[in-house]
């Protein structure tokens, strides 16, 4: 039963670490091919365009005159 143990603590640290370097390489792999260091951030950028309205002078009334 002590066997087993050690087996799998040492099965699980090895797909661990795995794990992690794979990580590792995607990241740095995946930082190297891009050309904006905002792509892949949860910041969103928005632009405001402001329309401008004419003013119009009708004689003060809105809508349709009578």
């Amino acid at each position: 039963m002590e066997e087993a143990r050690k087996k799998l603590r040492l099965c699980l640290v090895l797909v661990v670490t795995l794990a992690v370097i794979i990580g590792l390489i995607y990241y740095f792999g995946d930082v190297k091919k891009s050309r904006n260091m905002s792509e892949g951030t949860l910041v969103k950028q928005t632009e405001n365009h402001i329309k401008t309205a004419s003013v119009v002078d009708d004689g003060g009334y809105y809508g349709s005159r009578q």
